[in-house]
């Protein structure tokens, strides 16, 4: 799905990169859905897990690392960062929603104050944005394919040496993670607007993280016997309002016509009774 403004595609990786990649286009953020493992980088090595945001700017040199499974880590030889793609069935299953826009991706401008620090009512804290831990120097020679988009394609160019010929970096622009299980949601005694869930801004769009909050509390915001989608993606989320009916792998609750059969999700929303719509 896309626009001028920004791509969002699903990815379900088979394995390790056995490439690098750069995007000379713009922006990234990936939104690990399932799986966890190293993001490696020019800026140092960067880890992920589920529900990490990955926000990679334009022009950096990365490839995802997956975690091994707990029974295979001891078989998989440790190879760093220059290693070759490990066999697929051993690797923790990834999922990512990816997110690529030719503008920008900020932190809302209405979270930062004149100098650009998050004000105390921002639904997140400067502590909560992860940066590279380690900087890994690698030195050899060899031939390692970079892919990297630009004009409107793809190009792969293989370098003799090792892309994380690094030996150190300074200054604001980098890699970095934020936990969506870090966010603050914004609450108040009537329904909140859609912005008060917004978590990035881009290029005419905006990232949203839906997370479990506090009901509206005033009597009179929201009548008790309009219950509708009870839970999100991850079954956290209390809402109210309409009707739903859903499959999910995971649990659900009454709310729920419950159903088995994979994941996936059908909104019927009224705004009348639960019998109506």
């Amino acid at each position: 799905m896309w626009n001028d403004d920004v791509e969002i595609s699903l990815c379900r990786p088979s394995g390790s990169m056995d490439y690098f990649f750069r995007n000379g286009e713009g922006d990234e953020v990936i939104f690990v859905h399932d799986g966890s493992g190293t993001l490696e980088t020019i800026f140092g090595a960067l880890p992920y897990a589920e529900g990490d945001y990955v926000v990679v700017p334009r022009g950096t040199t990365y490839r995802f690392r997956p975690a091994q499974r707990q029974r295979d880590a001891a078989s998989v030889s440790g190879s760093g960062v220059g290693g070759s793609a490990a066999d697929a069935s051993s690797h923790v299953p990834q999922r990512y929603l990816v997110f690529e826009t030719p503008g920008l991706i900020e932190i809302p401008r209405r979270y930062r104050n004149q100098y650009g620090q998050l004000v105390e009512g921002a639904p997140y804290y400067h502590r909560d944005i992860h940066p590279p831990t380690e900087l890994r120097t690698v030195r050899e020679r060899g031939e390692f394919p970079v892919k990297v988009r630009v004009r409107d394609g793809y190009q792969t160019y293989v370098v003799d040496y090792h892309p994380f010929d690094v030996v150190g970096w300074d200054g604001y622009l980098f890699p970095w993670t934020f936990s969506i299980h870090d966010v603050e949601p914004i609450t108040g005694r009537i329904h909140q607007p859609p912005p008060s869930h917004q978590t990035f801004q881009g290029q005419n769009f905006v990232i949203c993280s839906f997370c479990p909050r506090k009901l509206d509390f005033d009597p009179e915001a929201v009548p008790a016997d309009r219950k509708g989608l009870a839970e999100s993606v991850h079954g956290r989320m209390t809402r109210r309002g309409g009707t739903a009916t859903g499959r999910s792998c995971s649990s659900t609750r009454s709310t729920w016509s419950k159903a088995t059969g994979g994941a996936g999700l059908h909104l019927r929303c009224s705004h009348g009774s639960p019998s109506s719509g």
